[in-house]
């Protein structure tokens, strides 16, 4: 921090025009040296002495924190989401619920800024209260429960929830750097690969679709809270118009690190074998009441 090296002044001593210049320059050169690293490193500057305001942009540390969910009227209201096949993602929460959506658009500059360096934390937690592929069977993961089929081999079947954010005024939403894509359409008899490097599984959530069910031993009714974190530190600057919450399955979690969209009724699936799904080659899921929420703070305050 910038310093002032003077001698004091003592009782009884005599002083004259060139001490009193000498002290004003020192101050002058001290005051010329105070820039905003050596006060932010060692003192107290505006910012953090700043009202925070989580609408108006940049308040360092707190760059950003913001939250919504998906009540209606401040209650909650089931949605369902029908005709799902793992293919492609939907968007939570739809229909009579709000979306589970962060607008950043009204952030001055009409987005939120986030500088290399920043950190950024996301979390979202929904409700998944049942699924539709109950009539006549039990599901579980080896498929059907009925007689002759106690050897199947169990599949980790279930749904996957993920977040992303849209780094373009008009442009899609993406996935979050270095996630696995579930954001492009692919399948059936299709997946993607992930890894910890380039196609991490950091931000998304993976809930099985087994279940109890009142009609069934095993069924539908799979009443689970789903939760997910994505920390990070940004390695570049971004412009964030929006964050959003999706859904994609059936997926299924395979043994060689994928996560892979089968064809529905046919092969291992088929009702000689699993019998997944019962009926027809599609999914209706049933999501319930859900949160998201972002903290931005900066990286070197």
């Amino acid at each position: 921090m910038s310093k002032i090296s003077t001698a004091n002044f003592e009782a009884g001593e005599t002083t004259n025009r060139t001490d009193a210049n000498n002290k004003f320059s020192a101050v002058a050169t001290a005051t010329g040296s105070i820039n905003e690293e050596n006060v932010r490193s060692e003192g107290i500057d505006k910012r953090q002495l700043a009202v925070r305001n989580s609408v108006i942009g940049r308040t360092e540390p707190l760059v950003y924190i913001n939250a919504t969910d998906n009540l209606n009227s401040g209650a909650i209201v089931d949605t369902t989401y029908a005709g799902q096949n793992g293919t492609q993602k939907f968007e939570l929460n739809g229909s009579a619920n709000p979306d589970l959506v962060i607008d950043l658009t009204g952030l001055p500059g009409g987005y939120l800024s986030i500088s290399s360096g920043d950190l950024i934390r996301i979390h979202y937690s929904i409700y998944f209260k049942s699924h539709n592929d109950t009539a006549g069977s039990a599901f579980t993961s080896c498929g059907e429960e009925g007689s002759g089929k106690e050897g199947n081999p169990a599949d980790g079947i279930g749904l996957v929830i993920f977040p992303t954010w849209k780094l373009s005024g008009g442009g899609a939403h993406e996935m979050f750097p270095n996630e696995v894509n579930l954001v492009n359409n692919f399948g059936p008899s299709a997946g993607v690969t992930f890894d910890n490097n380039t196609a991490k599984t950091d931000s998304i959530s993976f809930v099985s679709m087994e279940g109890a069910a009142a009609s069934a031993l095993r069924g539908g009714e799979t009443e689970r809270m789903v939760h997910g974190t994505w920390s990070h530190v940004a390695t570049q600057s971004y412009t964030v118009y929006e964050l959003r919450l999706y859904g994609r399955g059936p997926m299924v979690y395979q043994g060689d690190r994928q996560l892979y969209v089968p064809t529905w009724g046919s092969d291992r699936y088929h009702t000689d074998y699993m019998d997944v799904p019962v009926s027809g080659t599609t999914f209706d899921f049933t999501m319930s009441n859900g949160q998201l929420g972002i903290m931005v703070m900066r990286g070197d305050s």
